[in-house]
């Protein structure tokens, strides 16, 4: 089993329960970032509590496995539970606001990736563009709770609409994503509720696993027929998100992933690779001249998009199947791409559910 640990750096321990600290924004930068600030609680003037310490770069999360332990957790009593819309829901709630108005609270897992991969998608949700790791190491907030050291972000569009406000936290084998998103008036007066049921999560001791965690089935494997000359690697030490892995005949590096399918995956995919090299980051599909390959068995239809930098090239393929999104990635060479895109094309047209 893989480590929990989040893809920051060690963080220094920021207990934000209720009852113990107040936690309230304070500003809002340029890029929609809001910053919390800590207050000192009544009684505490006396004593100065140390500075959180900021985590560093943004890596990868635990693996998610079926087999590891499940968080339980207490909703408030006016938040309303609904069905779960896909298979990485362990519980949905309605949330309504004092005039009419609703925002959706989410606990998920099962997800894999990154910080930036999975803050990067929210801003994308918003209207933002892609957050760079410095970014997002800014406007991380530590939140230790019984059983998890996580971070909490909170993102505002740039219309004023709609609001995120998320925790990541991770557990031996998992990561929980809890999220309360709609418009800014519910999230701001229903944070300290939020932070309440951030804070009572806590691992489910009796080895079961909770009601709210049945998910849909994962979808099938895809099946390949590799080039000739290309070697299978090793996924022992990859994300959950691996599937398989393999090298060129000239060196270049596949990797065949499974991410969430959402609206604004493929940008959001894109636009990590884009930051690597240089490039502004894409506000659409359109912008990025996307080309299609179909699977000979008519399933799956590619799209595919080639990113390019001095040192290396990317050129990756996305294909959603039921709530997953298939992406098929190649790094190589710039000298390489030219003879690597033909296998590769290849290779997509392969695909074939098991």
């Amino acid at each position: 089993m893989r480590n929990s640990k989040l893809s920051f750096a060690p963080l220094t321990s920021l207990a934000i329960g209720i009852t113990a600290l107040a936690i309230s924004s304070c500003s809002d930068s340029d890029d929609g970032v809001r910053v919390y600030e800590v207050i000192i609680p009544p009684g505490g003037e006396n004593s100065t509590p140390a500075a959180p310490t900021r985590p560093s770069a943004p890596n990868t999360l635990a693996t998610p496995s079926s087999n590891g332990p499940a968080l339980t957790w207490t909703a408030p009593e006016s938040w309303t539970k609904i069905a779960n819309a896909n298979q990485f829901d362990r519980a949905r709630y309605e949330v309504a606001g004092a005039d009419g108005e609703k925002a959706t609270a989410t606990v998920t897992a099962g997800i894999g990736g990154s910080v930036p991969m999975n803050v990067n998608r929210w801003r994308g949700q918003l209207g933002l563009g892609a957050a760079s790791e410095p970014e997002l190491k800014a406007a991380a907030i530590p939140v230790q709770t019984a059983d998890s050291a996580g971070v909490i972000f909170e993102l505002a569009g740039p219309d004023g609409s709609r609001k995120i406000l998320a925790a990541i936290l991770p557990i031996p084998g998992d990561t929980y994503y809890f999220k309360l998103d709609g418009p800014p008036a519910i999230v701001d007066a229903e944070r300290d509720a939020f932070m309440t049921l951030v804070n009572s999560s806590k691992i489910d001791k009796s080895g079961s696993t909770p009601a709210a965690t049945t998910s849909a089935p994962e979808p099938a494997a895809l099946k390949f027929n590799a080039p000739s000359g290309w070697t299978a690697g090793s996924n022992d030490d990859s994300s959950s998100m691996r599937a398989a892995s393999y090298t060129t005949a000239n060196g270049g590096e596949i990797a065949i992933l499974r991410f969430r399918k959402t609206p604004d995956a493929i940008v959001q995919n894109v636009n990590i690779w884009r930051q690597e090299a240089g490039l502004d980051a894409a506000t659409s599909e359109d912008q990025l001249a996307l080309t299609e390959v179909k699977s000979t068995d008519g399933e799956l239809t590619w799209k595919v998009h080639q990113v390019d930098s001095e040192q290396s090239t990317v050129l990756a393929a996305f294909a959603p199947q039921g709530e997953t999104l298939w992406v098929v990635r190649l790094k190589t060479t710039p000298a390489q791409v030219s003879n690597e895109s033909a296998e590769m094309t290849a290779f997509l047209q392969s695909a074939t559910s098991n």
